[in-house]
């Protein structure tokens, strides 16, 4: 008598390759994909399958397209907008506001960058180490920044944004962020060339308007030439910000009133406008800053 074992199984790869996560319903499938990160892992997951892209997209347009940052230094930043304006109407229907910055992070807050594990003291706070990671990197990316400005690109692009984009959908954000190196000729180069275009689109509006007091003497070297067009250009803004960045100690002299003039003539012309901002630390005496108030 002979004995043998009973057959089993042998080890095979599984055929069956539905996703039963498939099988919830749709509402379920949104709250999970909800929870998700929407700078990695959400755009990993749309790429999963069709089913999760179509209910996901919602959030991933809204996260990833409502507000479109441009640093205005670097032509694949403006190249990468242009793709974005050239793309499908599901994602252009969805912008709601372009950023066009100077700061190369693109106002990306510190708290969002990512950090690979590295052997760092576990007693700094993690939030310590981002700001100094992303100071750092700003200012390594200064150092990148090409020199003369491309007008052609600029212009194209600022035609793209009037051609796809509602009327008053544009900020020009002319604050520096980290980056302490306030005199680049480079900096202040591109930022008129930015001032010299916006104001040359003839149905381009802008929204908001945050100056820091370099880029507001480039404003005035732009209206030297550009009155009109500047003017009409910032009709219907909405929002106004003079800002002295952090670590800036230049104390400027404005003896002659004339560029506070400009920008309150500007200021006078937006009949929309509805928010204003200063920050007076630069102007060396009280006299200058009651005349700002005054003016308006």
């Amino acid at each position: 008598m002979s004995l043998s074992r009973p057959a089993t199984a042998m080890p095979s790869a599984v055929t069956d390759k539905h996703c039963h996560l498939l099988d919830l319903p749709v509402e379920l499938l949104q709250r999970i994909t909800n929870l998700l990160d929407p700078h990695e892992t959400l755009p990993a997951v749309r790429l999963a399958c069709k089913v999760l892209d179509d209910v996901s997209f919602e959030r991933f347009a809204r996260t990833s397209f409502s507000v479109v940052s441009c640093c205005i230094f670097y032509e694949q930043r403006w190249l990468r907008l242009k793709e974005i304006l050239d793309g499908p109407s599901r994602i252009t229907e969805r912008i709601e506001h372009v950023n066009l910055t100077i700061c190369v992070s693109e106002n990306i807050d510190s708290t969002e960058l990512q950090l690979a594990p590295t052997a760092v003291d576990t007693d700094v706070p993690l939030e310590d180490v981002q700001i100094l990671v992303h100071e750092a990197q700003d200012e390594a990316r200064t150092e990148d920044i090409t020199y003369p400005p491309n007008f052609a690109l600029m212009s194209r692009v600022l035609r793209d944004v009037e051609r796809v984009l509602p009327p008053g959908a544009v900020t020009l954000n002319l604050i520096q962020g980290h980056t302490r190196n306030w005199t680049n000729y480079q900096i202040e180069a591109h930022c008129e060339a930015l001032l010299t275009m916006a104001s040359t689109q003839a149905e381009l509006r802008i929204r908001s308007l945050y100056l820091s007091p370099n880029s507001m003497l480039g404003l005035d070297r732009s209206l030297a030439h550009l009155r009109q067009e500047t003017l009409r250009c910032t009709s219907e803004l909405k929002m106004f910000k003079l800002f002295r960045p952090l670590g800036y100690e230049v104390v400027l002299e404005l003896d002659d009133m004339k560029t506070l003039n400009h920008m309150c003539e500007i200021l006078r012309s937006a009949t929309e406008l509805h928010s204003q901002h200063f920050s007076l630390g630069f102007v060396n005496n009280f006299k200058k800053s009651a005349t700002i108030a005054r003016n308006l």
